[in-house]
């Protein structure tokens, strides 16, 4: 990743999720039986020689529909910790009190909060969780990388990444107060850019660091195309869960 002018040193992130667990046999280790939500963003981009593109993800809301509130307890809805570490007890890497707001030293700060009776043009559903990556440091926030050639070797950088097809996923857990089934979905709030390698060879240096700010510049989507700049993304995959599909603590 390059270091710019415009767009400030980013950190490099290992783990691009706010997720715990296979969701097919995870635990949260909560007390109680839990339905476990994951919704995921993909960015999705053709590779093309002599550019760089990158996916910052500023943030995540997590919408539940009717259904859930008719029947989950708001008053113990889960996410993850983000600050454990890898190898914690799974008691450890789930907390229930994201419906009042927590905050969390990941990406460059990260807060988690319960937002009600949302009426802004750009929201689909009035109540989400509500993730906000970046929040003291911006360019530390998530990122996706594309797949791209930094060395410019002839071979994409992640083998695993031909396709452009990365993602990150977000998580949040409720408690059913009785029967029937809980929906959520969720947007991103994306900014994508790209990096011109050719223009990066021809800049300047200012006490022998890279000038390149200006090899960089915002770009659209693939998915959602015209949207350039800081944007919430299209509605992402439908999760339902009934009372039944709960998993115990």
């Amino acid at each position: 990743m390059r270091y710019a002018t415009l767009i400030l040193a980013v950190t490099a992130l290992t783990g691009l999720t706010a997720c715990r667990g296979d969701l097919s046999e995870t635990t949260t280790g909560l007390a109680g039986c839990w339905n476990v939500h994951e919704h995921s963003y993909t960015h999705q981009w053709s590779f093309t020689e002599g550019y760089e593109t990158y996916a910052w993800v500023r943030g995540a809301r997590v919408y539940l529909h009717d259904d859930l509130l008719d029947v989950a307890d708001l008053d113990r809805l889960a996410c993850p910790d983000l600050d454990a570490p890898e190898d914690a007890d799974p008691e450890d890497t789930w907390t229930e009190a994201c419906n009042t707001g927590v905050r969390y030293d990941a990406y460059g700060w990260t807060t988690v909060e319960l937002v009600r009776g949302d009426t802004s043009s750009d929201v689909r559903y009035p109540d989400y969780m509500l993730y906000t990556f970046g929040v003291s440091s911006t360019y530390d926030a998530l990122y996706i990388a594309g797949p791209n050639d930094e060395n410019r070797d002839g071979v994409i950088d992640d083998p695993d990444n031909e396709t452009g097809a990365s993602d990150i996923a977000v998580q949040i857990g409720w408690e059913p107060l009785g029967t029937g089934t809980g929906t959520t979905s969720a947007d991103f709030f994306v900014d994508y850019w790209i990096y011109d390698q050719a223009c990066g060879d021809a800049s300047d240096t200012v006490d022998g660091v890279l000038d390149d700010g200006h090899c960089w510049a915002q770009t659209d989507e693939p998915q959602n195309p015209g949207a350039v700049g800081e944007h919430w993304s299209p509605e992402s995959n439908v999760v339902s869960k009934t009372d039944a599909d709960c998993i115990e603590g």
